[in-house]
């Protein structure tokens, strides 16, 4: 989900704005590093919005018009195209053949001044940049970051053996929970020189993997460690996107002969 406004996709400068397309820049890597987008682990954006659908789903539309505001302002910069306000005035002075649509190009083109595309687009990446760091309550707020079943956060392993793995994995925390509670209790005991009948009712009563505590907490283990595993491997594919994106930053596009502007 992340997207720079690094190298062919900064416009170069149009007239005033190349200082208005710098903040810009400034503050979109600000804004969505506070929300995490470079970040790992915890506090990464990807953590946020994983599980939340909604907030993933109005973030990913933002990023997508964000992008093709900046693509369509390097364009005009880089003599790719023209703005759309020239263009039509282009088609108006060609189009003296026919009445009816020289006549409703016309009145278009006296409404054109008042309309500037690279203006348009600079308000527009405004407006995508401001968006994300007004909803950011709502995408840090927990409400919005579901927690996953036990059976999908386990998904990576092969459905036919899931349900086993899973049911192993969980009596094995709860074992180890309640071996540890076990000797918990007993140094406490020895500490106060029950008898051995006392220390038995007591072992049998919050000791045994079927107790309640036992058995919740030895759940919350297993998928704790299972959250560990996935960040493990999460930190790995980020890296190798950092590293992509760090490559394709400081790799320089072949000079292009044939446009003089460039």
């Amino acid at each position: 989900m992340s997207l720079k406004l690094n190298g062919w996709l900064t416009p170069r400068p149009i007239s005033h704005q190349s200082a208005s397309w710098s903040l810009k820049r400034r503050g979109f890597d600000y804004g969505h590093t506070s929300l995490g987008l470079y970040q790992s682990g915890h506090a990464s954006l990807d953590y946020r919005v994983r599980d939340a659908s909604v907030v993933k789903t109005y973030l990913a539309g933002l990023l997508a018009d964000l992008r093709k505001h900046v693509q369509n302002s390097g364009s005009i910069a880089q003599g790719e195209r023209v703005p759309i306000e020239q263009d039509m005035e282009g088609s108006v002075r060609d189009d003296g053949s026919n009445k009816s649509s020289t006549s409703s190009s016309l009145s278009w083109a006296s409404d054109a001044p008042s309309f500037h595309e690279a203006r348009f687009r600079l308000e527009s990446v405004t407006e995508r940049i401001d968006k994300p760091m007004a909803a950011a309550a709502r995408i840090r707020h927990p409400r919005n970051r579901p927690r996953l079943t036990t059976y999908e956060l386990f998904k990576d392993i092969p459905e036919s053996e899931r349900a086993e793995y899973i049911e192993l994995q969980v009596q094995t925390e709860i074992a180890i929970v309640a071996y540890i509670q076990r000797q918990e209790l007993l140094g406490g005991l020895r500490d106060h020189q029950s008898d051995a009948a006392e220390r038995k009712s007591i072992m049998d009563q919050y000791c045994l993997p079927t107790h309640w505590l036992m058995q919740r907490s030895g759940m919350a283990n297993a998928r704790r460690k299972q959250q560990f595993v996935y960040w493990k491997r999460h930190a790995e594919l980020l890296s190798r996107t950092a590293a992509i994106d760090t490559a394709a930053h400081h790799t320089v596009p072949p000079a292009d002969s044939s446009n003089p502007r460039s």
